[in-house]
C-alpha cells in the first residue's frame, strides 16, 4: 500500500463527505500528480473498509468517525 495514495484517498473522502470511486480517483491523481491504477485504488479502498476507516453505501464512500474526518481535514491540508 502506498501511504501517499491511502492518505489522499482518505482526504478525498473526508473532503467530499460522500465520495464516489471516480471522485476519489480524480482527487488522488490531482493531488499526487501520479497515475494510480484502478486495481490499486480498489484494493486500497477495500483495505480501508476492512480496517473500519471508511464505509461504502450506495456506491459512495464515507468516513463514519467524525473525529477521524475532522483530523484529516484539519491536520493534513
Amino acid at each position: 500500500m502506498n501511504s501517499q495514495w491511502i492518505t489522499e484517498s482518505l482526504k478525498a473522502i473526508a473532503t467530499l463527505e460522500n465520495a464516489r470511486w471516480k471522485n476519489i480517483m480524480d482527487y488522488v491523481i490531482a493531488k499526487t500528480e501520479r497515475k494510480i491504477s484502478n486495481t490499486t485504488l480498489s484494493r486500497d479502498l477495500r483495505k480501508l473498509m476492512k480496517m473500519g476507516f471508511i464505509e461504502k453505501e450506495n456506491d459512495e464512500y464515507r468516513i463514519p468517525d467524525p473525529i477521524t474526518r475532522y483530523t484529516l481535514l484539519k491536520d493534513f491540508p
